[in-house]
């Protein structure tokens, strides 16, 4: 499969196969939430949209989470409809694979872009397709892609939705400085920021700039336009980088600048991940991820296709250097403090300034896990 993508992408380059631009969205959109909200919750989940089985699993799963723990709003981060997105907004698969499965969850769903929503049986060289899903949200306000990179104010978090299709095809010169310009204007006690690709990964694709583990001199499949995105816009201005693209759950040891990252990207179907020190925790089980923030403190919770919580990590607000690498610092701003605790084994202390602990929410502890379905790693 990595190789069949690979050529593919190539082979648009040698077509020329991107020459027909996006005619949606192409200018970020700014919004604010309608109301007071000192409160934020929400879900992260991507690749969902195969209308099978697992993402029916995932999505009541969701439900649940949301009935019982209170979500204000679901972040879909991209693969909305596979294999090639819609190829107009009323295009049946739309209800199929992305409507209809969601549709007892009744609270908006905002959404990016991935390369299964842009044709080429996730080439991502048909952004056409991608067109006809924005079309689609314009008719249909359940679901919220105000443009291809967004911005959502609200008194906790600034979260900022990235168009990383884009940025692979090297269409990312307004949006790198829009979303630049979001992040480092944001006075939110937390920024989050969410996209398809990641930046890092320990699964199937891997880091933006190698992806598939091919070569930089073949940009547009390796994923360099994304790693340039990510590392001038994004690394050091967030709190936290979400990605799916890779099907599984990961929060990563490493950071950018600062910016903590992860992968929720087992929405439908799970792929394998390596297990290894690069990894918090890691597992290809099928989940989402569930983020409850305040002014004081934004705790993020990897669950299963079951709602079990199986890791938390809480980010504790101090002030934060801002502005990215070699950029001055901003008054009140520095690093937040980390804290973090898997579910199935005892908290620890680790180090001098982590500490394992529980979100401050009742949750069940877990039994265990089946051999080889998720490990976690200390750091």
């Amino acid at each position: 499969m990595k190789s069949r993508l690979a050529a593919i992408l190539l082979l648009s380059l040698a077509l020329g196969c991107d020459r027909r631009a996006p005619t949606r969205g192409v200018v970020g959109a700014s919004q604010t939430w309608p109301a007071p909200l000192e409160r934020v919750r929400f879900v992260a989940v991507g690749d969902t949209g195969d209308g099978k089985e697992g993402q029916a699993l995932v999505a009541a799963a969701i439900g649940r989470t949301c009935a019982t723990r209170g979500c204000d709003f679901v972040v879909l981060l991209g693969d909305l409809v596979y294999p090639s997105g819609p190829t107009s907004p009323d295009d049946p698969a739309i209800t199929s694979f992305l409507e209809r499965p969601y549709a007892a969850i009744e609270r908006p769903f905002y959404a990016v872009l991935g390369n299964h929503d842009e044709g080429g049986d996730g080439a991502g060289w048909e952004p056409a397709r991608g067109d006809a899903l924005l079309a689609y949200a314009e008719k249909h306000p359940w679901l919220r892609m105000p443009a291809r990179h967004w911005r959502l104010t609200t008194d906790t978090v600034d979260l900022v939705g990235l168009d990383t299709n884009g940025a692979m095809f090297g269409r990312d010169g307004e949006q790198l400085a829009t979303v630049r310009g979001w992040l480092d204007a944001s006075r939110a006690p937390f920024r989050v920021v969410v996209g398809h690709h990641p930046y890092r990964s320990s699964g199937v694709h891997g880091d933006a700039g190698a992806y598939d583990k091919l070569p930089s001199f073949t940009p547009v499949a390796a994923g360099s336009g994304v790693k340039r995105l990510v590392e001038r816009a994004v690394c050091g201005r967030a709190d936290l980088y979400v990605a799916g693209h890779d099907h599984h759950r990961e929060w990563l040891v490493a950071t950018c600048d600062g910016t903590e990252l992860v992968v929720s990207g087992a929405g439908a179907e799970g792929h394998p991940v390596k297990v290894g020190p690069a990894s918090r925790f890691a597992s290809s089980a099928l989940g989402y991820l569930y983020v409850d923030a305040t002014s004081a403190r934004l705790t993020a919770e990897l669950h299963d296709a079951a709602g079990k919580v199986d890791f938390v990590r809480t980010l504790e607000r101090r002030g934060r250097l801002g502005g990215g690498p070699g950029s001055r610092a901003r008054p009140g701003r520095a690093g937040p403090r980390n804290q973090e605790v898997s579910m199935d084994r005892q908290p620890r202390a680790v180090g001098r300034k982590r500490v394992y602990r529980n979100s401050g929410h009742p949750q069940p502890r877990a039994a265990g896990l089946k051999a080889g379905a998720c490990a976690r790693v200390d750091p």
